[in-house]
């Protein structure tokens, strides 16, 4: 197999222990996966960076053929997403970054303006409040779900008791514990792992049953369920008997559980940058859209093959140990770096597959896209696709947006096709500015006038969406005139 870009995956990526790294840098924004390669690149001597060749360049030109071009002389409204086997083994060492080819988007084009597309600040609570909307809660148990994310902290636990929650009753029938309960389970199956979690022990509890169920996430849930205090000690000769293995047998587990993020909610950093670079680059050649990310974020990296010739099978010295270590830890980061690669890239081209009339037309033509759409399609748990999409930014002919701007809920309409909020609020804000300044529309007015166009929108949802937009009232926009 020839080395590139390409990572062989199946329908459904497993998640082992082995590729928290991988989640963990899916997960991170791109100036943060920069800044994780400079320091594997300073700490571990196996790792290298690839130097930029004319060979290295046609061998880019024949990897874009094969994984990112999305139909030469095919209907520029179908993007394929691709299709591959698993084939973990058979992966090269090396990650070539993504392909660099010239952009001409404006001066400086790695660098985009805030301002031009939908780039947001947002912390914990709203990453949560964004994956509530997408899940399809009743109102009933939409409204339990806020009063839960009102009640976890910045660390990503919750500091509210169920009983305080459910005395809450937020103007709906009366709530059970039981009730709470359950939506807090849902809530606890949302990204960032571990969060909403009531303790550190239920914390690490839930991060390890995202994990593949093999012998090792056995292993660490039996310490964290029942020898919690002993780890706490280091006391791993009784931690050991406890468990009936060898002392060796915890190696794995014990390294799985330092892995474990205790504070949960610190992994939504909230963005405040006057410049976003973007991640995915979306462009049109010819009939066909082309998909491909930022070709100018990371270097290439590569095992550095003169180290690994000096490692030597069955050398117990000192310094093969540390070579060995060091390898293994190089080649689970160069996989961590494919891993992100691919998904990334595959969820860019299902999320624009699904939304290819907004590259014509714009946000009016948006459709209702919810996660599990997309986690459905391209063979991902949802928590994943949450990873993947915030943080992440894409550049269309449209402008720069968030990967999470073009999923929304679904509108009832009069037409066959259903509508999103996201079209509706698109709608809501053309109407406003078309309005005369010295007579703008009320909130009733602007919900008669998308009744007309078929859509049935409550005065109340209206104001809603205005109020999300930034938009001040009809009577306040008078005053302003």
């Amino acid at each position: 197999m020839k080395q590139s870009l390409q990572l062989n995956i199946g329908q459904r990526l497993t998640i082992t222990p082995q590729l928290q790294q991988a989640i963990k840098l899916l997960q991170l924004s791109s100036m943060d996966v920069l800044s994780e390669i400079q320091e594997a690149l300073e700490t571990n001597p196996m790792l290298e960076v690839v130097e930029p060749s004319e060979s290295t360049a046609e061998q880019t030109d024949e990897i874009l053929s094969e994984i990112q071009d999305i139909g030469n002389g095919a209907d520029a409204d179908e993007v394929d997403a691709g299709n591959a086997e698993e084939d973990w083994e058979a992966w090269s060492y090396r990650y070539d970054g993504p392909t660099r080819e010239s952009h001409n988007y404006n001066d400086n084009p790695d660098v985009f303006d805030i301002d031009r597309g939908n780039a947001i600040t947002e912390g914990l609570q709203e990453h949560l409040i964004w994956q509530m909307r997408m899940t399809p809660f009743s109102n009933k148990d939409r409204r339990i779900a806020e009063a839960i994310i009102e009640g976890i902290d910045e660390d990503g636990y919750l500091s509210a008791s169920l009983d305080e929650i459910a005395s809450i009753s937020i103007d709906i029938d009366e709530v059970d514990i039981d009730e709470v309960e359950a939506v807090l389970h849902q809530l606890q199956n949302f990204d960032p792992p571990g969060v909403a979690a009531r303790s550190l022990k239920e914390s690490l509890l839930i991060q390890l049953r995202h994990l593949d169920d093999d012998q090792t996430t056995s292993l660490a849930l039996q310490i964290i369920e029942n020898n919690l205090e002993l780890l706490a000690k280091r006391d791993y000769k009784s931690l050991a008997q406890q468990l009936h293995v060898n002392d060796t047998d915890l190696h794995d587990p014990v390294a799985l559980i330092k892995s474990l993020n205790p504070r949960p909610g610190n992994a939504v950093a909230t963005t405040d940058s006057t410049h976003i670079v973007p991640d995915v680059i979306v462009t049109r050649r010819g009939d066909a859209w082309h998909i491909e990310l930022n070709p100018s974020l990371f270097p290439g990296i590569q095992i550095n093959q003169h180290y690994q010739m000096m490692i030597r099978r069955g050398d117990k010295s000192s310094t093969n140990r540390y070579l060995q270590e060091n390898l293994q830890q190089a080649r689970w980061f160069v996989r961590s770096l494919q891993t992100r690669h691919d998904t990334l890239l595959r969820v860019s081209q299902a999320i624009i597959g699904r939304q290819n009339d907004f590259l014509h037309q714009g946000a009016e033509s948006m459709r209702p896209l919810r996660l599990y759409d997309i986690a459905d399609e391209v063979g991902l748990h949802e928590s994943t696709i949450s990873r993947t999409v915030n943080h992440k930014y894409i550049l269309t002919p449209q402008g720069l947006f968030e990967l999470k701007y073009f999923f929304s809920g679904q509108i009832e309409s009069d037409g066959e096709e259903a509508v999103s909020a996201t079209a509706i609020r698109s709608r809501i804000r053309k109407l406003i500015e078309q309005e005369n300044p010295t007579r703008p529309v009320s909130d009733n007015t602007i919900a008669g006038v998308l009744k007309e166009q078929g859509y049935h929108i409550a005065r109340r949802t209206i104001a809603k969406y205005r109020e999300q937009m930034g938009i001040p009232s009809s009577s306040q926009r008078r005053s302003f005139a």
